[in-house]
């Protein structure tokens, strides 16, 4: 695949935002490096615009696996995060143990506009940092983890 409006858009937008990142425009793929508050991590953004499909997939991955033996507690994290956000969603592999939170917007026949991938992006990389180091403490560390509905924080409730 050759590179595309939309993909010279998205990179378009990081430039001038100032985020360095890599891409594959041939693959749809740009990979931005992310830091936060309580560690880094890459974020992927697949797009694709082709006649039958058009959307933009944003994956921000953690950049380790999760232990097999901590799988079920950070599922469990994940799934009452998961209960309050309007947007988006943490995912884990647990065959193998690959952990994301991912954003996407289906575009038909309609266009990107700025302000759309700017939350998006933005709302991605806000929920990932606000969640980091909760998810990483449960997943290694040594630390017990009381998971009741009151001890998980939730950055992406103000878009309900």
């Amino acid at each position: 695949m050759a590179t595309t409006a939309l993909f010279d858009q998205i990179a378009g937008y990081l430039t001038v935002a100032g985020q360095h990142f890599e891409s594959e425009p041939d693959q749809g793929l740009i990979v931005a490096h992310m830091g936060g508050e309580h560690g880094t991590w890459h974020t992927y953004i697949q797009i694709t615009d082709d006649v039958e499909v058009r959307h933009v997939v944003i994956h921000a991955h953690l950049p380790a696996l999760v232990p097999v033996n901590t799988r079920l507690k950070v599922a469990e994290l994940l799934t009452r995060i998961n209960y309050d956000l309007a947007v988006g969603n943490f995912e884990l592999g647990l065959d193998d143990g690959e952990l994301l939170f991912k954003t996407a917007v289906d575009l038909a026949d309609g266009q990107l506009t700025e302000a759309m991938f700017e939350r998006m992006y933005q709302l991605n990389c806000q929920v990932m940092n606000e969640h980091y180091g909760q998810i990483w403490n449960i997943a290694f560390g040594d630390v017990d983890v009381n998971l009741d509905k009151g001890q998980v924080s939730n950055a992406g409730a103000f878009l309900q």
